[in-house]
């Protein structure tokens, strides 16, 4: 029994009620609990009735600054299409792959070109199943 008793009192945050218990040396457990009990109660109340220093209680959630929230909105810029194409300059959309206006080269049905520049390598020697490596 004097096992359980030890892990409670020393598994009890630091301060005034786990001092109270090791000086007090309960015998049971039940003993630990209710005297534990009693301590807390008793700092409890006598923090309730001090009026030097306030209370501390537990964090509340604080409500958000829904004005701020607004006002920053209207600051941003339009994020939709429509909007940031009349507002990206006086030239149309033009694709990069083909060259017409009004959409760009990730949706182009168009072939990819190929670059005027660029050799094409055919190793001959290559193993064409794998079993040469």
């Amino acid at each position: 029994m004097a096992t359980q008793v030890h892990v409670f009192v020393s598994g009890m945050n630091a301060g005034y009620q786990r001092f109270y218990l090791t000086r007090k040396t309960p015998s049971t457990l039940e003993e630990a609990f209710t005297i534990a009990l009693r301590e807390d109660y008793s700092v409890s109340a006598s923090q309730a009735f001090d009026g030097s220093r306030p209370l501390v209680h537990d964090p509340e959630p604080e409500p958000m600054e829904v004005d701020a929230i607004q006002s920053y909105r209207g600051r941003r810029e339009p994020t939709s299409p429509s909007r940031q194409s009349s507002t990206r300059g006086s030239r149309p959309m033009k694709c990069f792959r083909c060259g017409k206006p009004g959409y760009r080269a990730a949706v182009c049905r168009a072939p990819s070109p190929m670059a005027a520049n660029a050799t094409t390598v055919n190793d001959v020697t290559a193993p064409n199943n794998g079993d040469d490596q």
